[in-house]
């Protein structure tokens, strides 16, 4: 009997209705009538807030899987509130959505955890929202595939470079995707959000780790702002993402779209958060 990771935001984050839900992500995904000609990508960077918030910026990454197939999608999100060293992984069973299962690439999993700080952690998964609001949206847009669910919330240099290496050598030679989840800036004014997050999105695009861990702790020094609690909440799985996809070939960081919480129908000024998509390519 495998193990199931039962869908904690449900009706929450997404709707738990399958049509409805499904209604939706082909929403967001919609392709324009005139898409550019671009390669496929070997990264996404996505956020992961209520779809009702940032869905539309979710989108318009996920639509550029259109046509792709992959057997395992890697996917290194932030631990909201499970405190651990090294990374957690969901190393086997299945996570299930209101569009069904999801199987977890046990192999590959393994590996990961045998040649990095990462281990067998599913009490860290659960409840834990930054994964799970990305499988509707996987679900709609691919088919066949397995998965590598991680969570990390250490973004010390060390951490990081053990996780990227052993991402990138379990990825290696296969037909794999990989995410990173995050958010942008927490949770100052609108006008606020606006110019922090447009340093953290160009420093984002320069693809480079360290360039953008310096910009954004100089960010903060300089510009004290009431309620900025961060730049980008899950430094450490951006760090890893770029890491690893550089590992993997990765040349070029293309931002697809970004805004902020304000910008919904059902947000306000006074406290927002900052969203961002992007897809790596080789």
């Amino acid at each position: 009997m495998s193990t199931v990771r039962m869908p904690a935001v449900a009706g929450q984050f997404y709707p738990d209705e399958p049509k409805l839900l499904q209604q939706q992500v082909d929403r967001w995904m919609e392709v324009p009538s005139d898409p550019a000609e671009r390669p496929d990508p070997l990264a996404l960077i996505v956020p992961h807030a209520g779809y009702l918030f940032s869905g539309l910026v979710a989108g318009y990454a996920y639509r550029e899987l259109r046509g792709q197939t992959f057997e395992t999608v890697v996917m290194v999100g932030l631990s909201h509130r499970y405190r651990f060293e090294g990374a957690a992984i969901y190393g086997e069973g299945i996570f299930r959505t209101p569009l069904g299962d999801v199987e977890i690439d046990a192999e590959m999993a393994s590996l990961i955890m045998r040649q990095g700080q990462a281990r067998h952690l599913p009490q860290a998964h659960e409840g834990e929202h930054s994964l799970e609001v990305q499988l509707p949206f996987l679900q709609q847009i691919l088919t066949g595939f397995r998965i590598v669910p991680i969570l990390v919330n250490d973004d010390s240099i060390s951490n990081i470079s053990s996780l990227a290496v052993a991402i990138s050598e379990a990825m290696v030679g296969r037909s794999t995707l990989l995410i990173g989840s995050t958010d942008l800036c927490h949770y100052p004014t609108y006008s606020e959000a606006v110019a922090a997050d447009r340093v953290s999105i160009d420093a984002l695009a320069a693809y480079d780790s360290d360039y953008l861990r310096t910009t954004l702790s100089t960010y903060m020094s300089q510009h004290p702002t009431p309620n900025l609690h961060c730049m980008i909440c899950s430094t450490a799985a951006v760090y890893a993402t770029l890491e690893a996809s550089k590992l993997l070939g990765g040349k070029q960081l293309k931002i697809l779209a970004a805004n902020n919480s304000g910008d919904a129908l059902q947000g306000g000024h006074d406290q927002v958060v900052g969203y961002v998509s992007g897809a790596i390519y080789s």
